[in-house]
């Protein structure tokens, strides 16, 4: 079972961007163990805009909430020193023309009262820990929690 960790980058972020947070994790990937066991992890950058780590053990078995804690460490000492809004969950990811755009949840609420977005606007939800809900990703905005903090 793959676990799914999302991350914001708040931006588009071009190759050499994307490379260097490549070599980071490599680094990081080597020692990332969980009660011993070595934990396994590929990284994919949706929209160039987001960090997604797909993370797995050969046991299978859930990865800890220590070795999530050495992940949201790095993750952190990542984004401080590339200067990325990796931690910040309160950016939320909507889709516009095939890209991402990030929005806080006032933001969000005042582009719906206005219909530059709609009920219908996919967006990605941070809430996905399983590789099968990443993949049910975007959903519209109508369909989650989000949106009925939205309209109230």
């Amino acid at each position: 079972m793959k676990q799914v960790f999302l991350f914001p980058f708040g931006k588009v972020i071009n190759d050499k961007e994307q490379n260097r947070i490549k070599e980071a994790f490599e680094e990081f990937a080597c020692q990332w163990k969980d009660h011993g066991e070595q934990v396994h992890m590929q990284l994919e950058f949706p929209y160039s805009s987001l960090l997604l780590i797909k993370a797995w053990k050969n046991s299978g078995g859930r990865i800890d909430g220590c070795a999530q804690d050495q992940l949201f460490r790095f993750v952190k000492q990542l984004g401080d020193h590339l200067q990325l809004p990796l931690l910040r969950f309160d950016l939320i990811p909507v889709i516009e023309n095939q890209s991402v755009k990030f929005y806080t949840l006032i933001e969000l609420r005042k582009n719906l009262q206005i219909g530059k977005i709609s009920p219908q606007t996919p967006i990605v939800l941070f809430s996905v820990r399983k590789e099968e809900e990443w993949e049910q990703m975007p959903v519209p905005l109508k369909e989650t929690a989000i949106y009925k903090q939205l309209i109230e």
